[in-house]
């Protein structure tokens, strides 16, 4: 298994950003200040574009540079 979330298969990448979204919401609920911030900066820069690049299968033509340049939304 490739250590890149989107070269995943379909059920483990659902699994990671459900996880990643579930830790973003306890870090709101449980309102710890620093990882809160942390977790949110992670979360709606890398997993918009790593769905998108999902989404488009962008995966299978390049590699994993080219992915993590692809994924990450300039803010």
């Amino acid at each position: 298994m490739n250590s890149l979330p989107v070269k995943w298969k379909s059920k483990n990448f659902l699994m990671f950003i459900l996880f990643f979204q579930f830790s973003l919401l306890c870090m709101i609920f449980f309102d710890v200040p620093v990882a809160r911030q942390v977790t949110g900066f992670l979360y709606l820069t890398i997993v918009p574009g790593l769905v998108i690049v999902k989404l488009l299968k962008l995966d299978k033509q390049f590699d994993s540079l080219g992915v993590v340049l692809f994924s990450v939304i300039p803010l």
